[in-house]
């Protein structure tokens, strides 16, 4: 009988991370692309939906938002007028 190992429920903290910097990069690279796209055609909606993707996971493996989508604090307070 052959021994398998018992494999983990979830990923390393370092592992998890590394994929979330992979992710922010690719995602800016994506937006750059983006940008160039006439919004409704067929790439621009791919990326959209790749970009999409991309929060999720994010969110999944960070439990948080990615750094393009939070508030700063100082942003924040110069709205409100504090």
């Amino acid at each position: 009988m052959v021994r398998r190992n018992r494999r983990q429920a979830s990923l390393f903290v370092s592992d998890a991370e590394k994929i979330v910097a992979d992710l922010h990069h690719l995602h800016d690279l994506l937006m750059v692309l983006q940008r160039r796209l006439t919004p409704g055609t067929e790439h621009y909606q791919a990326i959209d939906a790749l970009s999409e993707t991309i929060i999720r996971t994010i969110r999944s493996l960070s439990g948080k938002d990615p750094e393009w989508m939070q508030v700063k604090t100082s942003e924040l307070k110069s709205e409100v007028g504090l």
